[in-house]
């Protein structure tokens, strides 16, 4: 069920608000496995936005209940999932976002994403693979 805290895409903030907001509804829904970004390996190029969600994310997460922490666009994974039968969902998912991913960019978006979850997947002998920082909180 996503739910969308209301702050304006573009602006995020990670202050007291966006705290309180995030842990509100982590405690309702107590997930077991918190994803985030990474805030301190991340990718060579990153979205502001994706910094601050992630720090918030980390700011909350022992409050949260949850029992790990999965840190996503990383560039220092210890952990790699398979979703090598997921990758054909996870394109058209991308292709969702119109507003910036049309034409020959979302071809060179889909193509960065599918070489990054090509190395990811050769750690595991996988075709696929998503890299993720785990810490047990």
């Amino acid at each position: 069920e996503p739910v969308f805290l209301g702050f304006p895409d573009g602006r995020l903030r990670s202050g007291d608000r966006e705290r309180t907001a995030l842990l509100a509804e982590l405690r309702r829904f107590q997930p077991k496995f918190l994803f985030g970004f990474d805030t301190d390996y991340p990718p060579r190029m990153s979205h502001r936005d994706h910094r601050r969600a992630g720090e918030i994310t980390e700011e909350v997460a022992a409050l949260s209940g949850a029992k790990w922490l999965l840190r996503f666009s990383t560039v220092a994974p210890n952990y790699v999932v398979d979703v090598t039968n997921e990758w054909e969902e996870h394109k058209s998912l991308v292709a969702e976002h119109k507003s910036q991913f049309y034409g020959e960019r979302l071809e060179r978006v889909q193509n960065m994403i599918a070489s990054t979850l090509e190395t990811h997947g050769e750690r595991i002998d996988e075709a696929l693979g998503v890299g993720l920082r785990a810490t047990k909180l």
